[in-house]
C-alpha cells in the first residue's frame, strides 16, 4: 500500500507478505517530503486494536517498568510476563504516554482460555506497549487538566509497536527529550 501521510504530504509505503503459515510480515517505509513541514516527529510505527480477552502480555525487551529511549538505563533486558491491564500507570499527576517498554525483540498477547493471540517479532528492535487506553483519550483528559482514573477504560487492547519513539526529556527543568 502505497499512500501519503495526511497533514504533513510525505509518502508512506506498507507492504504486507503472507505466507501459508500465518506468518505476516510487514514492512514500513517513510520518507519525510519537507522536514519544515513534518516538524518533531513522536513516533514512527504503527497501532492496531486487538479484540478483547488478549489480557496476557508476554515480551522480550526492556522492563518490567516502562521505559524510553532516554530512561531506561535502570531496566534490564529479560523475558517479561504481564497483563494489559497492569500495563498502564496511575503514578503521574496528569495522564500522559506510557507503558512503552523499548529494545524489544518480540511481544505477543494471548488470551487466558487457549493461549492463542498475536506474536509481533522485530527484524532487530522494536518499541511496544499494550494498553487498554487510546491515546487520543489520554492525551483529551490531560488537556483539560484531569486525573488517570478519568481516562476511559476500553474493553479492546491498543498494541503499538514502534521502530521508535521520542524520549521522555525533561523541559519543564532541563533539557528536551533525546531521540
Amino acid at each position: 500500500m502505497d499512500g501519503n501521510i495526511e497533514g504533513i504530504d510525505s509518502p508512506n509505503s506498507i507492504d504486507y507478505m503472507i505466507y501459508a503459515n500465518g506468518d505476516i510480515v510487514v514492512s514500513n517505509s517513510f520518507t519525510p517530503s519537507n522536514s519544515s513541514s513534518v516538524g518533531e516527529i513522536a513516533r514512527i510505527g504503527m497501532k492496531m486494536v486487538v479484540p478483547k480477552g488478549y489480557e496476557n502480555l508476554v515480551y522480550y525487551g526492556r522492563g518490567p517498568q516502562e521505559n524510553y529511549i532516554d530512561r531506561k538505563t535502570g531496566a534490564k533486558l529479560g523475558i517479561y510476563k504481564d497483563t494489559v491491564t497492569n500495563a498502564f500507570s496511575s503514578k503521574y499527576t496528569r495522564p500522559q504516554e506510557n507503558g512503552n517498554k523499548t529494545d524489544v525483540r518480540w511481544t505477543a498477547l494471548t488470551n487466558g482460555e487457549n493461549g492463542k493471540g498475536i506474536m509481533v517479532v522485530a527484524a532487530d528492535k522494536m518499541e511496544t506497549s499494550a494498553l487498554h487506553y487510546r491515546a487520543e483519550d489520554i492525551n483529551n483528559v490531560w488537556k483539560s487538566f484531569g486525573h488517570p482514573f478519568q481516562v476511559p477504560t476500553i474493553e479492546d487492547t491498543v498494541l503499538t509497536v514502534d521502530y521508535a519513539q521520542r524520549g521522555l526529556g525533561n523541559a519543564s527543568c532541563g533539557p528536551g527529550p533525546l531521540g
